[in-house]
């Protein structure tokens, strides 16, 4: 299925394909893959089932004003990063970065299960989960608080916009795989404000996640502020870590016993281990809510926190992100670290990136190691690696993934490492970026990843800050990039950015033309605007009154002529400039679809030449009837024939052309009569079927 994407609300029309069957559907849309392989790999379209014209402004809004990191080794944020429209360019919905592969909802986590991950259906072959999030397990355990420092990084990247509050935060609105990468779903349901005012709302929200205080907010239409993905992310937490849910699970006391809803217990403020504890107790026996006593003393203090009375109180997304990481450091990473690569094959081992800005020419604008800013030209990678195996000269390819999460390289070729002895090294890469110095512009945490022979060998993160302007404050890192020394300089090659340059001289004329298309149609909607054009005409009326009332040659019936003609003109104005818009209107919607595309355009100039030059045929046409030619009465030669027998002892093929090798048309059996028209050499022209064939002339005679 064809459709097109638009990567900020003013850019230009790109067609790609996607699949006809969604990989997956809800109750708001459909996603599918991308078959383009541009974005293949990296990216998938939604597709609004309903209402996608409500949701179109609020999702320009997204794309303009990203997070500053959506993409990471250890978190994705489906978040919109381009528009999409259908054929007829109406809005349908958008692309968003691809959710990490084999991942499952955190609903799987969020109650106990004595039963092991990979006894349970949906996880039997699904080996990467099993026995790595057990919750009766210390290594269990660990993963989870890892997997949660991940999720923290992730949401703190959105929050730090300042624009932006998810609200409905829950467990099935996020994704985890085995090792720890998350990805968050669902983003377009988020509240969107400024300055304390909504601009877009929140669309859903869960009861057992939503804040005390969020009722009261939602029914005066105040916006929720970040506290309340505060509370609903504690609320995540603690079932992650203890398998139950804070509210619930808890036997309750006068005057809360008859509080039944995990709702009600939330909007009194009934955690079991909270401020009101002394009006809870836990049963006994078994009970998931004692887990909470084998949780760090850390954890358990911000939990309190989280579930007290005091909303401003509660720990924010960096808080809880750094928490988690000293309770796993000591050697410990987060995220894609956690997993052991297979280095089988891979002859090198990067230490470190630093990074040069230098022009088209090579000249060194900013050295190796030096601060990055949003007017580098060419950015050029400046490896440290160790040589593992001397397997001689290899290519090294790289991506560089812009803070909105596109891809701004195209992983080709940008430098050869010699690995001919064993031992550590530097090595500049080619720089990608161009001239006009726009292929940074936009301020924030970017990333790299390092390919040898289509194998992802080494990521590193690195910041582009604003020219002039505040630095742009990263997201909280759970590791460091470490940064060697400067390496020498090597002579290398400089990609441009792809662009439009890259593309075929057809395909850029067939943009331009519908860009011209999109100017009609932008245009349509003023000349609509009848107001506008009674204004124009009233003034062309008022000065033509008021030269008439002068040309009066007096003044009191001069006033009377303007009197009386305004007054009149103010309906015939009115009148004319509806008709006048309508006009218009149809004028620009005809020019509008002539250039729809090249296509239609061509068909139309076609047309139009078919009209103005069609009576000049006709009267060629006419003249050469009547006058021009005369044609002679002439009697054609008629070619005369002989009669001969063929003398084969077997059937003859009788030929296309005069060569053994052509077409069979028939045989002639022997004895059998033909008519010759002439012989020349070894062949011989017959009749055939009332056109002519040729037969071998060796086999046929003028006798029997």
């Amino acid at each position: 299925m064809t459709i097109l994407i638009k990567k900020s609300a003013t850019a230009s029309f790109e067609k790609i394909e996607i699949s006809d069957t969604p990989l997956g559907k809800g109750g708001q849309g459909a996603v599918h893959n991308i078959i383009t392989s541009t974005y293949r790999a990296d990216y998938c379209i939604k597709i609004y089932i309903r209402e996608a014209d409500k949701m179109r402004e609020k999702v320009e809004y997204m794309v303009a004003h990203p997070p500053l990191n959506i993409r990471d080794d250890s978190f994705r944020i489906c978040w919109p990063v381009a528009l999409a429209y259908n054929t007829r360019k109406e809005f349908i919905g958008y692309m968003m970065p691809l959710a990490f592969p084999k991942g499952h909802d955190l609903t799987i986590l969020s109650v106990y299960r004595s039963k092991p991950l990979s006894q349970l259906k949906r996880f039997k072959d699904d080996v990467e989960w099993h026995g790595k999030y057990e919750l009766d397990s210390p290594a269990g355990i660990v993963n989870r608080v890892k997997m949660l420092c991940n999720i923290a990084i992730a949401l703190h990247s959105i929050h730090a916009t300042g624009r932006y509050v998810l609200v409905d935060l829950k467990p099935e609105n996020i994704d985890a795989t085995g090792t720890g990468k998350v990805s968050i779903m669902d983003a377009d349901s988020i509240q969107i404000s400024e300055n304390g005012k909504i601009l877009y709302p929140a669309t859903a929200f869960t009861p057992e996640y939503f804040a005390p205080e969020g009722k009261s907010l939602k029914e005066r239409n105040l916006p929720f502020p970040l506290q309340c993905d505060y509370f609903a992310a504690a609320v995540c937490f603690y079932q992650i870590l203890t398998g139950t849910h804070p509210y619930s699970g808890t036997v309750l006391k006068p005057p809360y016993d008859t509080c039944t809803e995990i709702s009600d217990c939330i909007a009194n403020g009934l955690f079991a281990f909270g401020e009101k504890q002394k009006y809870i107790s836990l049963p006994t026996g078994f009970n998931l809510q004692q887990n909470f006593y084998n949780l760090p003393s850390t954890v358990q203090e911000l939990f309190k926190r989280a579930f007290g009375s005091q909303a401003s109180r509660r720990p924010t997304m960096e808080e809880w992100g750094r928490t988690f990481y000293d309770i796993i450091t000591g050697g410990v990473k987060v995220g894609a670290s956690t997993v052991k690569r297979n280095t089988a094959g891979i002859p090198l081992k990067i230490t470190g990136v630093t990074f040069s800005d230098e022009d088209f020419d090579g000249n060194v604008l900013r050295s190796a190691g030096s601060k990055l800013y949003n007017n580098t030209t060419y950015l050029c990678p400046h490896l440290s690696y160790t040589v593992l195996n001397t397997a001689g000269n290899i290519d090294i390819s790289y991506k560089i993934i812009a803070p909105d999460g596109l891809i701004i390289t195209n992983n080709t070729t940008m430098g050869t490492l010699s690995l001919t002895a064993k031992g550590s090294y530097t090595r500049r890469l080619g720089g990608w970026g161009n001239k006009n110095r726009t292929a940074y512009s936009t301020p924030g945490d970017y990333h790299i990843e390092f390919y040898y022979k289509g194998k992802c060998i080494h990521k590193a993160r690195f910041t582009i800050y604003e020219v002039g302007g505040k630095t742009v404050s990263p997201s909280p890192k759970v590791s460091t990039v470490t940064t060697p020394p400067v390496p020498p300089r090597q002579t290398t090659t400089y990609p441009k950015s792809p662009g439009r340059s890259t593309l075929s001289l057809w395909t850029r004329i067939n943009y331009w033309v519908e860009d011209v298309g999109d100017w009609f149609e932008d245009m349509m909607d003023s000349a609509s605007d009848s107001s506008l054009w009674t204004i124009i005409i009233g003034i062309i009326a008022a000065i033509g009154v008021i030269i008439g009332a002068f040309n009066t040659g007096s003044l009191f019936w001069g006033i009377v002529v303007v009197v009386i003609g305004f007054g009149i003109g103010v309906y015939v104005v009115s009148i004319g400039g509806i008709v006048v818009g309508l006009i218009a209107r149809i004028i620009l919607g005809a020019l509008r679809y002539i250039f729809y595309n090249i296509y239609t355009l061509l068909i139309t100039v076609v047309i139009v030449l078919g009209i103005v030059f069609t009576p000049q045929i006709e009267n060629m046409i006419d003249g050469f009837s009547d006058n021009s030619v005369k044609i002679e009465n002439t009697t054609p030669a008629i070619e005369t024939t002989t009669t001969y027998y063929c003398k084969a002892k077997s059937n003859l093929n009788i030929r296309k052309q005069p060569s053994s090798n052509a077409t069979v048309l028939g045989v002639l059996k022997p004895g059998q009569s033909v008519e010759v028209y002439r012989i020349e050499g070894d062949w011989a022209t017959i009749k055939y079927k009332d056109s002519k064939a040729y037969v071998s002339s060796r086999f046929i005679s003028l006798t029997r």
